[in-house]
């Protein structure tokens, strides 16, 4: 990887990229699977001779390497027990030498096995490590162990605890005089203040920096820092600002020679030329970059250029001009990877941008053709990456979802290709093959499914559930270069492809122009508004919560009556498919969304007369018409599981402020014994429902029934949680993470608690507890979409079981509670929030 790069796109993004974006973990020299499966089981052909020798030779330094290699090769053949045997022998030996290079090593090895356990990136292995050190006084040890723990809580997105642990790190640092080490530490520390907004501290830090690298007369980490400076003013729209630095930067890296600090630099500039929309600037800025990378026959940076040059060319209108020199960037690319047997990941990105070029340009065969291109080189790489998955301490899931949050975009440029030929059933097919495909693969056990996805498989679906599915795709007025965005520019929706499919089998499309003036609130406004204006209850928590979306949505759409709100979304997302909804009130709908649509309250939209949608159709939703198709069938054994208002764990939710034990809830007490009463079962309340006693009891359980708290992670999504008591080793949070490793058979799980049904957005669905449930078995899930109040839960939830015990499906039990509860608590935010996803049955 040509890391030097990543300080064009600034310093936090690059971090984020190194250390979070999973697919950049991912070596640019990996070896083949046939290859690695030969090395490793040599390794392990030869682990007893090798380590005989070793101790013979009275190295011990010898016996940690060969014990090393040895635990590497067990974990990549799925031997995870004997790989943690090994290495712990190794780790021991290790300590007693007292080598901590090599002590580090293993701890690394060992936290990517325990994480292959379940015991993700390690975080329990490492704490578990670092709690035996406490009386010790071993600061080498202790040093690694804060080291790698933040990085796993870094790759985690728990920033919170990055800051917790690298400001117990940094100190040791120092004591150690490790000035490289420290930039390091500060480094990672001050990105992790900087991502939660703690701008102040991100500044105090970047000076710290500043002072070490000019200590060390280190000039090339001192243009860096400088880099980041600028990189913060420019997108924190203090242009100026970051235009004044880097032209000083730029001066002076030009009287100093350094050819690769001037490429970096005119391409930062680039940036932000085109964001300010000064196009003749940024194409001088790029030009005399292309100068330079020419004469160091860099390839790579050639293509990126190039890249550059054809998104400004683009922007100024000249598309012809800019479909060439795409062309260019890729045959660079090409001929940097020529002599490599490794995929291109880097072709097969170009390749969609110039599918969208081509397509702009009204070449549509031509774009058809470039964007399948892309497709089957970005497949190779899939192949090639998630056949290597056991050498990452990440999941194969977690890579299969970074890997193709590139896809979404080449999808929806196919999906318009087809329409402007009237092919709207295939640009149909298209859209799903687009979506929820980790997830799909993550439902089959990790099995890779067939992308190709053909109508008469969305026709059986629709037949099978007996609904009527509605799918929707939001198109975009975005750029194919996304770092060429201004600022914390987002792309802006231009319209909304909608397809219906019945269960006869009759398939219908429609339109929705949504590019209507500059002033116009953009459909995710729309969407955060009317949630801020149905309000919220007392029940919810959230990491990584921006407190001004739902301020800023307001004020962008002037929607401050929940009727008005609901009444816009149902003109829009309703309205043009009405007339192809059944009219029947119990035959099922399920509803298909994308992007911002996750966050819709269906049930809660108006139409004009003022009927609720929930009144006219019984409502389900689905990351993608293929889940439905993956989801486990129900069963109807095993016991029925309640728990309600557990004795509440203590967690903390903001920098420099103490933990604080989250509010006891004596509804969903109430709420917990009135379902265990109807299913003559004792619910589990207080002290009694303790993490370790709720995940023992949920696999061999048919219902479960979760009255808690809910805590929503939006920034990676595998943080979001579930309250119970904290005991031994358990600090009470059942994260979607753990859940994943959970082994469900349960035709019921019912998160009754705030935002169960929320996460992280990407283009596999929500990433979140909904997705873990499903994955780790479930063969429903109802969730929440908001903060929910205490009381009307309570009687839904109650409403619900009645029905469900009466003979109703879960689908129709769920819409008589609704329609029950608006009676009694008219509010929509009292009884709009839960959505049912899975089997309807």
């Amino acid at each position: 990887m040509n890391f030097h790069r990543l300080s064009r796109h600034g310093f936090v993004a690059g971090l984020v990229t190194v250390t979070i974006g999973l697919s950049s973990l991912v070596p640019l020299q990996a070896q083949s699977p046939d290859t690695l499966k030969t090395f490793y089981q040599q390794t392990i052909d030869t682990f007893d001779k090798n380590l005989t020798a070793a101790r013979q030779s009275k190295q011990r330094w010898q016996e940690v390497d060969v014990l090393n290699g040895a635990g590497i090769a067990y974990r990549y053949f799925g031997n995870y027990q004997k790989s943690v045997e090994v290495l712990q022998q190794g780790l021991t030996i290790a300590r007693e030498i007292k080598d901590a290079g090599r002590e580090d090593l293993i701890l690394r090895e060992l936290a990517a096995t325990y994480s292959k356990l379940g015991d993700y990136l390690g975080i329990k292995f490492y704490e578990q490590q670092l709690q035996s050190l406490k009386s010790s006084g071993n600061s080498a040890s202790r040093g690694a162990i804060l080291r790698n723990l933040g990085l796993a809580y870094l790759q985690s997105g728990n920033f919170l605890k990055v800051i917790e642990v690298y400001e117990q790190y940094v100190p040791i640092v120092r004591q150690g005089q490790n000035p490289l080490e420290e930039e390091i530490a500060l480094s990672i520390l001050g990105a992790a203040y900087r991502t939660l907004g703690e701008k102040g501290k991100a500044a105090a830090i970047l000076e710290q920096r500043l002072a070490l690298a000019r200590q060390t007369k280190n000039s090339q980490t001192e243009f860096q820092i400088l880099s980041e400076l600028a990189v913060i003013y420019q997108y924190s729209n203090q242009s100026q600002k970051a235009l004044a630095l880097y032209q000083q930067m730029l001066q002076t890296a030009r009287q100093s020679g350094n050819r690769t600090q001037e490429s970096n630099i005119l391409y930062q500039l680039a940036l932000l030329y085109t964001s300010l929309n000064n196009l003749p600037q940024a194409q001088t800025a790029l030009e005399q970059e292309l100068a330079i990378v020419r004469q160091g026959n860099d390839l790579f940076t050639q293509g990126l250029v190039l890249e550059g040059l054809s998104q400004v060319r683009a922007l100024g209108g000249n598309l012809e001009a800019a479909i060439d020199l795409q062309q260019q960037a890729i045959a660079a690319y090409r001929s940097f990877k020529q002599d490599s047997k490794e995929t291109n990941p880097s072709a097969a990105t170009a390749l969609g941008r110039l599918g969208l070029l081509q397509f702009r340009a009204r070449q549509f065969p031509e774009a058809e053709t470039t964007l399948q291109a892309s497709l089957r080189e970005y497949q190779a790489f899939l192949a090639q990456v998630l056949g290597n998955a056991n050498l990452f301490a990440i999941s194969r899931d977690d890579l299969n979802l970074s890997l193709r949050e590139q896809l979404s975009d080449i999808y929806r440029t196919l999906q318009q290709i087809y329409l402007a030929q009237n092919r709207s059933d295939t640009a149909l097919e298209a859209a799903e093959e687009g979506r929820a495909r980790a997830f799909i693969e993550l439902l089959a056990g990790g099995k890779s499914s067939p992308e190709a996805i053909k109508l008469a498989t969305i026709q059986q679906v629709a037949k099978a559930q007996q609904a009527t599915l509605v799918e929707y795709t939001v198109l975009y007025d975005s750029s194919p270069f996304a770092q060429f965005r201004s600022g914390n520019q987002q792309p802006q929706e231009t319209g909304l492809l909608i397809w219906v499919v019945r269960p006869d089998g009759t398939v219908t499309f429609r339109q929705v122009n949504l590019k209507r003036g500059a002033k116009v609130p953009t459909l995710a406004d729309q969407i955060i508004s009317t949630r801020g204006s149905i309000g919220a209850g007392n029940r919810g928590f959230s990491f990584n919560e921006d407190p001004n979306l739902v301020r800023d949505a307001i004020a962008s759409t002037g929607n401050t009556t929940p009727n008005a709100g609901l009444r816009q979304l149902y003109e829009l997302l309703i309205q043009p498919v009405a007339d192809q909804l059944p009219q029947d009130p119990k035959a099922r709908v399920i509803f298909i969304p994308q992007d911002s649509l996750f966050l819709v309250p269906f049930p809660a939209l108006q139409d004009a007369s003022g009927r609720y949608l929930i009144e006219k159709h019984t409502i389900l939703t689905a990351p993608a018409i293929q889940v439905l198709q993956a989801t486990r069938k129900p069963s109807s054994s095993g016991n029925v599981l309640v728990v309600g208002n557990p004795t509440m764990p203590t967690v903390r939710f903001q920098i420099g402020t103490p933990p604080q034990q989250l509010a006891s809830l004596p509804g969903a007490e109430r709420e917990a014994q009135a379902i265990g009463a109807l299913f003559n079962t004792q619910p589990l309340l207080g002290k009694q429902a303790t993490e370790t006693t709720v995940t023992t009891r949920m696999p061999q359980a048919r219902i479960i029934h979760l009255a808690t708290h809910g805590l929503l992670d939006r920034f990676i999504g595998f943080q979001s949680a579930l309250a119970f008591a904290p005991s031994g080793q358990e600090d009470g949070l059942l994260t979607a993470r753990e859940l994943l490793n959970l082994k469900l058979t349960a035709d019921l799980v019912v998160l009754s608690a705030c935002d169960t049904g929320r996460g992280r957005i990407s283009g596999d669905g929500v990433v979140g507890l909904s997705r873990s449930l499903l994955s780790a078995g479930a063969a429903t899930v109802i969730v929440s979409l908001w903060k929910v109040p205490d009381t009307p839960t309570a009687f839904l939830m109650t409403e619900f079981y009645r029905n469900l015990n009466q003979g109703s499906d879960k689908a129709q039990s769920l819409r008589q509670a609704m329609l029950a509860t608006l009676k009694q608590y008219p509010s929509p935010q009292d009884w709009a929030a839960f959505t049912l996803i899975g089997q309807a049955e």
